[in-house]
């Protein structure tokens, strides 16, 4: 008998002839037959390919095995699995394992895991296991890993998960979570939960946090969701509920009701009469809370509006970021990242507006994520390969927000495709990889007492790094998706910040606030508390904190050159060897902050 599949044929294997038979058969792939026996939960087949022939699997099967029975829920499996082979169970299969069973809510399985191998659980696994269960509404399970780890579960886990449970409409899982850890749920945690429920039309669970929380609520969140629910919905419990918020607003918040009403219909009269009435205060007040409380899609139609009729003022205190190819294959993960500061606005560019001088001006920096290219083939080429004028929009627009950037000293990031806009945008080259990096972690070295350096490394050794010359050598895990990249020794005006172990250029630097990555530190970023991964969350948090800064306030020049300047002082005169906990010994009244001296500095304020 024919069979598609090896799935298939073994569904009807059950005796231990028919099994021993199968082993028999020279066309068996013993791994191939491992792995789906474990994904199907065939534990008579596991057990017997792991008695008769476990030296004939590999280790990637038994990863592979093991994870895929975990995820499934077959319990009896993955301990037989450890019952056989657990000297081939890698402690990367039991962190996917573990996290596989809590997504899918396995929690026998899960807690069958916890039993044979608690002490190899890791904390990320925990940390990713419980926000998983959250966003899979998986109730049992994520009580369960509670039960077992909560002194093990950090802040973020809670908070990420009450926020997904929110988002999903999982109004029992949120319960759970609030019942547990409430006093462990911010307010910006409980405001973001309401806001993503009520966009997603989850009303139970929009209901449920007014109901244990409206103190806790932003008005900014208030405001927001009476703008866009204001007779817009037939639902009648959330209607209620506007009129409820409703009658505790400011007359300015119902003027600028009327304001954004007036957008929506295109009823620029109505729009320009509004703002005639209004202060310079005034504006700004209402321009504020219409960019920190209105959907992202309604702000970019409005903005332009607001210019023609001089209404947009914009507060200090909230940062917006140009962000070009929006709803790319790569980009969620960046914006999710960078929504993670209530204080800063993401917005989305196309070519159009890259050509808009008078909208890029609003913008207190500009990210280019990855996505596709049309690059002309495998030889090295410079940014003339863009002069044909027939490639895809953004990579023109990629073109015009650097040339913005470097024109106007403004914050920029170039993630993958952005990084190597970068190098061309510079006088370098790009070219094709030797070997595709889809999805393959390599190892990024990084050069030493560079900006990617500093900017790497936590405030601590930022410190000891000026104070003590302490650089140490650093190598870490990165996420790459790419196919080229810039060549090595031709990246133009652009400083190396690191090479992949496969002599790849992976990082570059403009200035301190204007970095190319070539690779994806915001997909390993959530890893905070592991040593390896925690460089690239570093990366992020210290490349975002000069898109916090307001460059029309602060020259970000004077700040580039005043760290760039004791940054390659203190190298060169480098004194402090690591010892082997890899630190350097603090001098005591030594320590220094650079970026702050430096804002100081550049801002006149006496050091």
């Amino acid at each position: 008998m024919e069979f598609e599949t090896l799935i298939q044929k073994l569904k009807l294997v059950n005796s231990e002839a028919e099994i021993t038979a199968l082993l028999a058969d020279s066309n068996t792939n013993y791994n191939d037959l491992f792995r789906d026996a474990a994904r199907i939960g065939h534990i008579e087949v596991v057990s017997k390919i792991l008695e008769l022939a476990k030296d004939k699997i590999s280790n990637d099967a038994i990863y592979w095995g093991f994870l895929d029975a975990a995820g499934n829920g077959h319990t009896g499996v993955v301990s037989k699995i450890w019952e056989l082979a657990s000297d081939k169970v890698s402690n990367d299969a039991i962190f996917w394992g573990f996290k596989g069973a809590a997504s899918s809510g396995r929690t026998e399985t899960l807690l069958k895991i916890w039993e044979l191998a608690s002490d190899k659980v890791s904390n990320n696994a925990i940390y990713l296991g419980f926000m998983n269960a959250a966003f899979s509404g998986h109730t049992e399970t994520l009580l369960k890993i509670w039960e077992l780890a909560k002194d093990k579960l950090s802040d973020d886990a809670i908070l990420i998960g009450f926020e997904w449970a929110a988002e999903n409409g999982h109004t029992e899982t949120l319960l759970k979570i609030w019942e547990l850890a409430k006093d462990k749920v911010s307010n910006n945690a409980i405001s973001w939960g309401f806001s993503r429920a009520a966009s997603r039309g989850h009303t139970e669970t929009l209901l449920k946090i007014w109901e244990l929380a409206k103190d806790k609520l932003s008005n900014e969140t208030l405001f927001e969701f009476v703008s866009l629910n204001d007779k817009e919905t037939s639902d009648e419990k959330m209607l209620k509920l506007v009129e409820q918020i409703k009658a505790g607003f400011s007359d300015a918040d119902l003027r600028l009701l009327k304001i954004i009403k007036a957008l929506k219909n295109n009823d620029d009269l109505q729009v320009k009469a509004l703002a005639a009435e209004l202060s310079d205060a005034e504006k700004k007040e209402i321009c504020s809370k219409l960019l920190k409380n209105h959907s992202k899609r309604d702000i970019e139609e409005f903005i332009k509006k607001l210019l023609d009729v001089d209404l947009f003022a914009k507060d200090d205190n909230l940062k917006i970021i140009g962000f070009n190819n929006y709803v790319g294959e790569w980009s969620q993960s960046v914006i999710d990242y960078i929504k993670k500061d209530n204080h800063i606005l993401v917005l989305s560019l196309d070519r159009e507006d890259t050509e808009n001088e008078q909208l890029l001006s609003i913008f207190d920096g500009f990210v280019n994520p990855g996505a596709h290219d049309t690059f002309p083939g495998p030889t090295a080429f410079d940014v003339s390969y863009l002069d044909s004028g027939k490639h895809s929009d953004h990579e023109y627009a990629y073109q015009n927000v650097i040339n913005y950037a470097k024109a106007n000293s403004i914050p920029y990031l170039g993630l993958c495709n952005g990084a190597q806009h970068l190098v061309l945008n510079s006088g370098g080259y790009i070219e094709k990889a030797a070997t595709p990096h889809n999805g393959v972690p390599h190892t990024l070295k990084i050069e030493l007492g560079t900006i990617v350096q500093f900017l790497a490394m936590n405030e601590q050794e930022q410190k000891l790094a000026i104070t003590n010359g302490y650089f140490p050598e650093m190598e870490f895990l990165i996420n790459t998706q790419h196919n080229y990249a810039g060549v090595k020794g031709k990246i133009g005006t652009l400083e190396l910040g690191g090479l992949s172990d496969e002599g790849v250029v992976e990082a570059v630097a403009h200035k301190f606030y204007q970095v190319g990555f070539q690779f994806h530190p915001e997909n390993m970023y959530y890893t905070m508390e592991d040593k390896v991964f925690g460089r690239n969350a570093n990366l992020l948090k210290n490349t975002f904190k000069f898109f916090a800064l307001d460059s029309k306030k602060v020259d970000l020049e004077k700040v580039h050159e005043y760290m760039y300047a004791e940054l390659q002082e203190a190298f060169t005169n480098a004194v402090c060897i690591p010892n082997e906990s890899n630190t350097c010994p603090a001098q005591e009244g030594l320590a220094r902050d650079i970026f702050a001296e430096a804002i100081a500095i550049a801002t006149n304020v006496e050091v």
